[in-house]
């Protein structure tokens, strides 16, 4: 831990962190640290742990939200598959927490989820999301990519 910022071992992922992967660092904030952190996945450093829906939002984002083609699509979420993190499933137990977290903080079931999946596998939940860190920022498991410590 350096200061106010840490390198965790094991982190959930959500779609925010995963479109800044994609993204030109010069046009948007925080690309450099969400790239940081997928490279040191891919060095073994971190654990990245994503539920099985963020295929789904992170395929709708790039159909409505970027100006990709089809093909383009589909190598982004094949690459996304090709990756080899953790995926997890929905579980009973999983959702019930989500709904609860859901309903305390006034956010999406599916960004309740991250949180509560993030709890469930004891591991912290990494956004590129201001406004969601805002309102999570009672909860000591969620980080905003920018307080990871990447050097």
């Amino acid at each position: 831990m350096e200061g106010d910022k840490m390198i965790p071992e094991r982190v959930v992922i959500d779609t925010s962190v995963v479109l800044k992967w994609i993204r030109k660092e010069k046009m948007e904030k925080y690309v450099k640290e969400a790239k940081k952190l997928r490279d040191y996945y891919l060095k073994g450093i971190v654990e990245i742990i994503i539920p099985d829906f963020i295929f789904y939002e992170f395929t709708n984002v790039l159909r409505y939200k970027v100006d990709l083609t089809e093909e383009e699509i589909y190598e982004g979420v094949k690459s996304l598959f090709d990756m080899g993190f953790e995926i997890k499933q929905a579980d009973p137990e999983t959702i019930k927490e989500s709904v609860y977290i859901s309903f305390k903080y006034a956010i999406p079931i599916t960004e309740a989820y991250y949180v509560a999946l993030a709890e469930k596998e004891k591991a912290f939940l990494v956004t590129a999301d201001d406004h969601l860190k805002e309102i999570l920022k009672d909860k000591r498991n969620v980080l905003h990519v920018k307080e990871l410590s990447l050097i």
